[in-house]
């Protein structure tokens, strides 16, 4: 039952097919955990009233035992398999996407997208050229993974925000889960305040996609990318972009200042609407091609005053 090959570096699954495969898998085993129940009950009675007849080696129970292991490490495998196609929501798959989630699932070891640490953008970049990944594989990797990429300066932007949007869903969808892997515990950062704020970022996504749909003419720039969620100096940060940060040749940033939260975002999009139209306005050149982002999300460290002016 594993996935049928459409390409050297891809495989192909039906998700349906793999979870009625799992579920009947799970049904026979309960039955077959019966019936070797049974015999060993049987077979214990038996060497009690026929302790004089030689038995060398019985292998049965043993050997059923492991079967039945080999059988629920396989379920497991299709249930984790069709999750991450559906996850996708593609009929292929990068072959190393599917290691890497199926080894997290089988040994609970997260995976790692690099297998070392990279020392530069441009060495972040060839790498990530080399694997070839596609949305759907983005979109299938496991959660830690998702925030090792979107948190990934030297990779395009537009693989980032995917990375970026599958967190931040799973993470409104459970914020414990995404809290721990982002160091919450250790950074001094609530999770009242981490609730909050991811709402608040999810809001203000929304909005930055509906003002990017009638920013301008051209599709490749009417885009809003979300990258770098994470934890720093006890806030959650993130970055909004109205247009493509990848093909964008002018650039301008939107820094709101110290004590802003994530909670103020969809305000922030409606600021960054406001500055397109007054552009648009004095007929500021580069329009077309440019994209507009807001840095959110940091605290005034102790014992800096903020100056007026």
């Amino acid at each position: 039952m594993r996935p049928t090959p459409i390409a050297a570096s891809q495989s192909s699954a039906r998700p349906k097919n793999l979870k009625y495969f799992a579920t009947t898998l799970r049904a026979n085993d309960s039955t077959d955990r019966r019936n070797l129940d049974d015999f060993q009950r049987a077979w214990t009675a038996f060497e009690a009233a026929c302790s004089w007849v030689p038995v060398e080696q019985m292998t049965l129970v043993s050997g059923g035992t492991r079967w039945r292991s080999e059988n629920g490490t396989d379920a497991t495998f299709a249930d984790t398999v069709a999750a991450a196609f559906e996850k996708a929501g593609s009929g292929g798959l990068s072959n190393s996407v599917l290691a890497m989630i199926v080894a997290e699932q089988i040994t609970g070891r997260p995976g790692r997208l690099f297998k070392r640490s990279l020392s530069s953008y441009e060495e972040a970049a060839r790498q990530w050229k080399k694997l070839g990944l596609t949305p759907g594989d983005i979109r299938a990797l496991p959660l830690n993974v998702q925030f090792e990429i979107e948190n990934m300066g030297g990779i395009p932007a537009s693989a980032r925000n995917v990375a970026s949007r599958q967190a931040l869903d799973a993470a409104l969808k459970d914020p414990e889960v995404a809290y721990r892997i982002l160091g919450g515990y250790r950074s001094g950062f609530s999770r009242q305040e981490f609730d909050e704020q991811l709402k608040g970022l999810n809001e203000g996504l929304a909005e930055a996609d509906k003002v990017a749909a009638v920013r301008c003419s051209l599709a490749e720039n009417r885009v809003a990318q979300l990258v770098g969620l994470r934890i720093a100096d006890k806030a959650l940060t993130a970055s909004i972009s109205i247009g493509n940060m990848d093909t964008a040749n002018n650039v301008t940033v939107n820094v709101p200042g110290a004590q802003t939260t994530l909670t103020s975002m969809k305000d922030q999009m409606s600021a960054v609407k406001s500055q397109t139209l007054a552009m648009r306005s004095v007929g500021a050149s580069g329009l077309m091609g440019s994209w507009m982002g807001s840095w959110m999300g940091f605290a005034r460290r102790a014992g800096v005053m903020p100056r007026n002016g």
